[in-house]
C-alpha cells in the first residue's frame, strides 16, 4: 500500500516539474526580458505594466509564480530566483476563516507557507499536517522595484504632493467585481481625497478588463496605477513603492493590502460600498465554490468584520488595536530573516503522501 502511494505521489510530481521546466524553458527568456523592462516603466502606465506576460514558473505550484512570492522569499534568501526550485507550497495571499486550497491538501510538497498562527490553526484543523511556516506579511520580502528607489521615491513625491492611495475591490479569475453605483463610490474617494494633492487608484491587473471603469476613475481626475500583472515578479515590489509612495491609504474591501498597509506604517480607512459579483460562465461560477461550505463563510465572515471593525474609522491615524489585529492576522510581528529564510527553502523537499 505505501508503495502505491508513493507512485502515485511521484506520478502527480513528475507532470507537474516537466510542465514547469517546459514553460520556463519556451517563454523564460522572452518573460525576463519583459520583467526587466517593466522595472523601469513609469508608474502612470498602467497598459504596459498589467499587459498579459508569459508564463515561465520557476516552481512546480503555479501559486509561488503569482504577484512574485517565490521571486520574493529566494531573493531575500540569496537565491538566485530563476535557478531555485523552492519545494515548498505558498499561500499566495491572505485567506480569511476556515477556507482551505484544494490544491494545498494535494500538493506532493513537504512545506506550507503562510502568514500568521490563526492561520497555521486553519490549516491544522482543516487536515493539512504538513510543516506550516508563519512568515508574516510577504510583501516583507519583495526586492527592490529598482536601483536607487529612494531618489525615485522622492521624485515621485515631489511631484505628487500629499498623496491617498486607494484600493478598490477587485474581481477574481472566476468572478467579476463592479461597484454597483461608480458615480457613489467616486464621490466617497473624493470625500476621503480632501486635504491631499493627488488621489492614486491602484487598479488589479484582471479589472483593466473592465475599462469603462478605468475611464470612470480618470475622468473623476483620479491618477490610475497597477502592481502589475499577476506572473510580474516585481509585483509585491511595485505594491511596496506604491504603498511607500503614498501618505495614507484606504479601500472599500477588507483584503491583504490593509496589512501590508500598516506595515509600512501607512495609516488606512475602510469605507463601504455596495459591490456586484458575476460570474462569465456557469463553469465559472462552479469554480469559485470550490473548497468552500458554510463554514468557510461564516469564518471568513467573522474574521473580515473583526479587521473591518478596527478600519471603518475618520481619522488617518494607527492605533494600536489596528496593530494588534494585524499581527493577529497578517503575522506582523513574525517576519523572519533572511537565514531562516533560506532554511525553510533548504528544508522543502517532495512530499510521498502515506510516508
Amino acid at each position: 500500500m505505501r508503495f502505491t502511494l508513493r507512485k502515485i505521489a511521484l506520478a502527480s510530481y513528475l507532470p507537474m516539474r516537466l510542465a514547469q521546466l517546459a514553460l520556463h524553458i519556451r517563454n523564460g527568456r522572452a518573460a525576463r526580458n519583459e520583467y526587466q523592462h517593466r522595472r523601469a516603466v513609469d508608474i502612470f502606465d498602467f497598459h504596459t505594466l498589467a499587459a498579459p506576460l508569459p508564463p515561465a514558473p520557476a516552481d512546480v505550484v503555479l501559486d509561488n509564480y503569482l504577484y512574485g512570492l517565490g521571486y520574493s522569499l529566494k531573493s531575500f534568501a540569496g537565491f538566485p530566483p530563476e535557478a531555485t526550485h523552492l519545494k515548498a507550497y505558498i499561500e499566495h495571499g491572505l485567506f480569511f476563516g476556515s477556507f482551505i486550497h484544494p490544491e494545498e491538501h494535494i500538493c506532493p510538497l513537504s512545506r506550507i507557507i503562510t502568514f500568521s498562527t490563526v492561520r497555521k490553526q486553519w490549516l491544522r484543523q482543516g487536515g493539512i499536517h504538513r510543516a506550516v511556516d508563519c512568515i508574516g506579511p510577504m510583501i516583507h520580502y519583495a526586492p527592490p522595484l529598482v536601483d536607487g528607489e529612494e531618489e525615485l521615491l522622492q521624485s515621485y513625491r515631489r511631484q505628487l504632493g500629499r498623496t491617498l492611495l486607494f484600493f478598490p475591490s477587485h474581481s477574481v479569475r472566476e468572478i467579476q467585481v463592479t461597484p454597483r453605483n461608480v458615480g457613489s463610490l467616486i464621490h466617497q474617494i473624493r470625500q476621503l481625497g480632501n486635504g491631499f494633492d493627488s488621489v492614486l487608484i491602484s487598479v488589479f491587473w484582471k479589472d483593466f478588463e473592465q475599462m469603462e471603469l478605468v475611464r470612470a476613475y480618470l475622468d473623476a481626475g483620479f491618477r490610475v496605477v497597477t502592481s502589475g500583472h499577476k506572473f510580474d515578479p516585481y509585483f509585491l515590489s511595485r505594491q511596496r513603492f506604491l504603498i511607500r509612495l503614498a501618505d495614507a491609504t484606504a479601500s472599500n474591501s477588507v483584503g491583504t493590502h490593509i496589512g501590508y498597509c500598516l506595515h509600512y506604517a501607512k495609516p488606512h480607512r475602510l469605507i463601504t460600498s455596495e459591490l456586484d459579483e458575476n460570474s462569465p460562465t456557469p463553469t465559472a461560477a462552479k469554480l469559485a465554490t470550490v473548497g468552500r461550505s458554510t463554514k468557510t463563510d461564516l469564518t471568513y465572515t467573522q474574521e473580515t468584520e473583526e479587521v473591518a471593525s478596527q478600519f471603518n474609522t475618520t481619522e488617518w491615524l494607527i492605533t494600536p488595536a489596528q496593530r494588534a489585529v494585524v499581527n493577529k492576522y497578517w503575522g506582523a510581528d513574525l517576519v523572519k530573516s533572511p537565514e531562516q529564510i533560506r532554511r525553510i527553502i533548504e528544508s522543502g523537499r517532495v512530499q510521498f503522501r502515506g510516508l
